[in-house]
């Protein structure tokens, strides 16, 4: 073969290799780039038939590119030929956002999230989650979530809005003993037989019962979702619906739109809130204490009170001894001491109740021995 057509040939089959080499390079590097970004979402697996709403927690990690933009589709009932809404946010870096969906109807709502990455250049590469056979995540619209589960295990009520958390009963290591087929049902609070109606009513049981005494108490949280600051939050319980008037204490999670109460009897559990309450409901319920022993702790509580509520305490000539401004879960409290943390004398003393929004005071007497 002629000399010059070998060098020729040869010198195409080095650059076509070095051009080859080169191309797969940048594939390679295209690969490298399109596993460099990361999706977080915690699948959905249940979504309240009480509240309707899901609301889908995602958050993106954009690795080498620059921007991205996320859309989720929904479909009723695991129709996927039928797209139910499509929304399409754009989302920051390392930050989570929600995309929403109310008022479902229907037994499921299966999704679809898409997440489309953009470089320097404008150019995507549009990624899913999951990254499995279907692409597409059920979640069961229910009221209820069950389990066997022993104690020092807990049970979840997953509600389909992760931007808030979820109902959950915690229970304490020695609760009951063996496993126990545990359920947490959500009801309509419309069932509750009186005019004065919870906006949350829940009902717990143990193996089939809604009255189980449990050994160890156990640590109970309730998902209200419209929970506000300016609530005034009553949980009461009970052991059926037409006797739900035993007052729990709790503290208040707005941010999680969570109330929590420590329970040492399973039964039905309702969140009211605004109610009117009697200059009664706000005294405390013990008259007369006497001062605390060491580890001991005795003190007249003051319930229903919130921020900008207050609590005066004066002696019998009218000189002011403390005043109390907050409280804890269990109400606001005075324990006999001063304003400067002394101890008072024992005799009677008088108490000024200031709640905001009513223009008279709460007054009345107590007596504390020291």
């Amino acid at each position: 073969m002629n000399k010059k057509i070998i060098l020729l040939l040869t010198s195409i089959f080095i650059f076509s290799s070095v051009y080859i080499s080169a191309d797969v390079l940048k594939v390679v590097s295209a690969f490298a780039v399109f596993f460099s970004y990361g999706i977080t979402h915690s699948p959905i697996s249940n979504v309240s038939s009480m509240d309707k709403n899901f609301n889908a927690k995602i958050s993106v990690d954009f690795g080498s590119y620059v921007s991205a933009d996320a859309k989720i589709n929904y479909y009723l009932n695991g129709d996927t030929s039928n797209i139910l809404h499509s929304e399409t946010k754009q989302i920051e870096n390392n930050e989570d956002f929600y995309i929403s969906l109310s008022d479902l109807d229907g037994s499921s709502v299966s999704y679809q999230i898409e997440v489309d990455f953009k470089d320097s250049e404008g150019n995507k590469i549009i990624s899913y989650w999951p990254s499995d056979s279907s692409s597409y995540q059920t979640s069961t619209v229910t009221d209820f979530s069950s389990g066997t589960i022993s104690a020092g295990k807990s049970l979840i009520f997953e509600n389909g809005n992760q931007s808030i958390e979820n109902t959950s009963i915690n229970f304490s290591s020695g609760a009951y003993a063996g496993l126990k087929d545990v359920m947490i049902k959500e009801l309509d609070k419309n069932i509750v037989p009186s005019s004065n109606k919870p906006v949350k009513l829940y009902v717990i049981s143990v193996d089939g019962q809604y009255n189980f005494p449990l050994e160890e108490v156990s640590v109970l949280k309730l998902s209200y979702p419209e929970l506000s600051s300016a609530d005034k939050v009553v949980l009461r319980t009970g052991f059926d619906l037409a006797d739900l008037n035993k007052e729990l204490p709790f503290t208040l999670d707005n941010d999680g739109k969570l109330v929590t109460a420590n329970i040492n009897n399973i039964g039905y559990f309702a969140i009211f809130i605004n109610e009117t309450f009697n200059d009664s409901d706000y005294r405390p319920e013990r008259r007369v204490i006497v001062k605390a022993r060491a580890g001991g702790e005795t003190g007249f509580w003051f319930k229903h009170l919130t921020d900008g509520d207050s609590v005066k305490i004066y002696d019998v000539t009218g000189k002011k001894i403390a005043e109390i401004t907050s409280g804890t879960d269990k109400g606001f409290v005075w324990y006999g001491k001063n304003n400067s943390g002394q101890w008072v004398e024992s005799g009677t003393y008088i108490y000024q109740i200031k709640v905001k929004g009513k223009s008279k005071l709460i007054s009345g007497t107590i007596a504390f021995v020291k």
